[in-house]
């Protein structure tokens, strides 16, 4: 009941999925200890929200039956198919963005999410992206605080770009609708010089930081 009426709200512009802790001091066989969460302890929740916050859909865990997917989609994994269930409700080809973290994403789910008319970006593990060639960490370190690299390739007719930035550790990003440029400037303080810089960032980064976080 409660979800059916929270899928009646219309969306954001700008959604993301994440996991979430629903705190318990309960004993049950569900509980989950995560130690990134505010709360340690609860019942693991994948949410649905938008950047204000409010939560459109969710799925709590629920052990082996919680690695369903849509009918029309393809198995893509554990986390990936968390994806593709909480984002079955939102309406397609209508400029709706989908944010999500490493965990979650992959070459294979930017491309099925936007088949299906959605715009993804998300953090990403290398070893997830086949041949990918890109500078290493510390390459980019080399090259000073705020050097990026870009690769595009075409996967299924959809071009996916993926991009590494080094801040003070380096962060990877793939999307099927956004890649480095318009790059922006982030302000940073340089603590040997004691002093603030201006550094270059992806647009990618930028879009991510600004509207990814809405569920913790």
């Amino acid at each position: 009941m409660i979800r059916e009426r929270l899928m009646l709200v219309p969306k954001e512009e700008f959604l993301a999925v994440d996991e979430q802790i629903i705190p318990t001091k309960c004993r049950h066989e569900l509980k989950q200890y995560n130690p990134a969460k505010p709360h340690k302890w609860g019942y693991k929740n994948q949410v649905l929200s938008g950047v204000s916050g409010f939560s459109y859909d969710f799925d709590i865990f629920a052990g082996d039956q919680s690695n369903s997917y849509p009918s029309d989609a393809p198995d893509l994994g554990v986390s990936s198919n968390i994806v593709t269930r909480l984002t079955s409700t939102v309406p397609q080809h209508q400029n709706y963005k989908i944010c999500f973290d490493n965990w979650f994403n992959s070459p294979n789910l930017q491309v099925y999410l936007y088949k299906k008319g959605l715009l993804p970006l998300g953090t990403v593990r290398l070893n997830r992206v086949p041949n990918s060639n890109m500078s290493s960490e510390k390459e980019l370190k080399k090259r000073g605080r705020g050097s990026m690299a870009e690769k595009v390739a075409v996967i299924d007719k959809v071009k996916l770009s993926l991009v590494s930035w080094f801040d003070n550790k380096n962060v990877n990003l793939l999307s099927a609708y956004v890649g480095s440029e318009p790059t922006t400037t982030k302000r940073r303080y340089v603590r040997q010089d004691k002093e603030y810089v201006y550094i270059p960032s992806p647009q990618a980064v930028d879009v991510y930081n600004r509207h990814m976080g809405g569920v913790d």
